[in-house]
Parts: structure tokens; sequence; C-alpha cells
């Protein structure tokens, strides 16, 4: 559904365009992803940012005339292309110090392994 009430993206958009914006705001995201998840693990760093810049390319691809020429935004084929662009990089986001700095630790400590 197209909203046309002005979005909180307005003032960015107005400055550097709907793109940049929308790769602004991905790039916060990530950031703070890494704020979150690599300091604590203490490596890392950068992972999780570029998992999130990773979701922000696929939704200008998704958004573009060539995604909507290859039909990414419905169908089979824009679930096949969320699954590829949200799993494939999966990797980035919790990355291997993550995981064993962190969520093993975790799960010891909750007896959960």
């Amino acid at each position: 559904m197209i909203s046309h009430q002005p979005s909180r993206f307005t003032p960015a958009c107005a400055r550097v365009g709907a793109p940049a914006a929308l790769m602004l705001s991905f790039l916060a995201s990530g950031l703070i992803h890494d704020l979150v998840i690599s300091l604590p693990a203490r490596g890392g760093c950068g992972s999780p940012t570029g998992y999130f810049v990773v979701q922000g390319l696929g939704v200008l691809l998704e958004r573009s005339p060539a995604g909507e020429k290859l039909g990414l935004r419905a169908g089979f084929k824009g679930w096949l292309f969320a699954v590829v662009c949200a799993g494939s990089p999966a990797f980035l986001l919790f990355h291997p110090w993550f995981v064993t700095r962190v969520i093993l630790p975790f799960l010891a400590a909750v007896g959960a392994r």
C-alpha cells in the first residue's frame, strides 16, 4: 500500500534522493547491529553492517525497472529473491565470533548445550 503522507525519510530524500536515503537507513541499522553483535563478541566488526548493506541493495534491485521486469516484487520469484537476499548472507550477521563467543556460552549457561 502506497502512503501519500510524508515519511520519516522526506528530509533525507530531499537532500540525497530516495535510493541514497534508503541505503543510509540500512547502513545506520547495520552500524547499530555491529554495536550489539560484534562489540560483545570482540570480533567480526563490519560483518553485520555488510549484511544490512546487502539488504538495502536487494530492496533497490527489487524496486528497480530490472527487478520489476524480472518479477522480483511478488510471487515465487519474489519469495525466492527475498530468501536469497536475506538467507545467503546471514553468516555476515551471525558471524563466527558472535556464535562462538556469545551464543554458545549463553546456551551453555542456560543448560541448553
